[in-house]
């Protein structure tokens, strides 16, 4: 019946994110590095330690890093004001880049779509919980 139908749809979609539920950000800009895993439920990639978000923002159509509580976007996050740094987007994910973040072009980090190598230290922020 239609369940069916309705349940093989979504299990296409979370089949099409593929490797892109992670994203790590490394690099100069320690504020945004991390490591951030899809959080369907939000609609948003989340920090392992739930204090930074990357979301989708259709008003500027791009990707942008939010100060966030529990995954949760605290205060204002948008266009001019409140964002920590922006991505562009690449079908419909983060793009592979620089953190575009106002600031010199030096002091950026990268964005992967991959975890983060373990000798990054960031495993620590994943087991907090």
């Amino acid at each position: 019946g239609m369940g069916a139908m309705f349940l093989f749809s979504l299990l296409c979609l979370a089949g099409t994110a593929g490797g892109t539920t992670v994203l790590c950000v490394a690099g100069p800009k320690t504020s945004l590095n991390g490591e951030y895993q899809w959080n369907p439920s939000k609609t948003l990639y989340c920090r392992g330690d739930q204090s930074m978000i990357i979301r989708w923002a259709s008003a500027t159509s791009s990707w942008d890093f939010c100060s966030a509580s529990g995954c949760t976007v605290t205060g204002v996050c948008d266009n001019s004001v409140g964002r920590e740094g922006t991505l562009a987007d690449d079908g419909s994910y983060p793009k592979e880049s620089l953190v575009y973040d106002w600031g010199p072009s030096s002091g950026r980090s990268a964005v992967s779509r991959s975890s983060c190598p373990a000798s990054s230290g960031q495993w620590i922020l994943a087991n907090i919980d």
